[in-house]
């Protein structure tokens, strides 16, 4: 079995070099943060919190106006590998779950390269997010660690109650089990990436005998 340094060691140099700088660099974020950078003061909008009211705006219109500000640099990734049987599945070389955690490990180098945080919900647990060539290292690790995620959506759940900032997440999975609703709820606070993951023989007929 491939060792978590061999297994970093390979993506540095197939996945992550080619690909730091497209994924995450000089970004700004879809949703707007609370920084102190301001961005715009707009018309007010139904779900818009009453604290960013702009009184001075709105007296001069007449009509309700809101401070807008730009998100944090700092971008904190989540990292949720499906650890369902479905995803022990493989026809060639290597499992769903294996091509899903490589997948996840290059993710976590481009960003903690860049000065991110990393956090993750995999089979073996959850991992705090953290930055620093560490946290790459103890991601592979309890990567590889033997364990079972909960169903998909009591995952998904998890995630939204221990993902208390706006970040960025990615899930990794097969999407067998049902998922919709935590789905969506997580989607209304976070960024959040679905990733497929298949297999070559679930999406070809077997050959027909004679």
């Amino acid at each position: 079995m491939e060792t978590p340094e061999a297994l970093l060691a390979r993506l540095e140099l197939k996945v992550v070099r080619p690909l730091d700088g497209l994924l995450f660099g000089d970004y700004r974020g879809v949703l707007y943060g609370k920084s102190l950078e301001l961005a715009e003061i707009s018309p007010y909008a139904p779900g818009d919190e009453a604290e960013r009211i702009d009184w001075p705006a709105t007296a001069r219109t007449g009509e309700l106006y809101v401070r807008r500000f730009r998100e944090e640099r700092e971008l904190t990734l989540w990292l949720l590998l499906d650890g369902s049987p479905s995803m022990r599945f493989g026809s060639r070389r290597r499992e769903k779950y294996a091509l899903a955690l490589e997948l996840a490990l290059a993710l976590a180098s481009i960003a903690l390269r860049h000065g991110n945080r990393v956090g993750a919900l995999l089979p073996s647990g959850l991992l705090p997010p953290k930055g620093g060539r560490t946290q790459a290292l103890l991601l592979a690790r309890e990567g590889l660690r033997p364990g079972k995620t909960p169903p998909l959506g009591e995952a998904l759940d998890l995630l939204g109650r221990v993902a208390r900032r706006r970040s960025l997440v990615f899930l990794l999975s097969d999407f067998l089990d049902p998922f919709y609703t935590p789905l969506a709820r997580l989607a209304a606070r976070h960024d959040v990436v679905a990733v497929l993951v298949e297999d070559p023989w679930e999406r070809a007929l077997p050959e027909a005998g004679s």
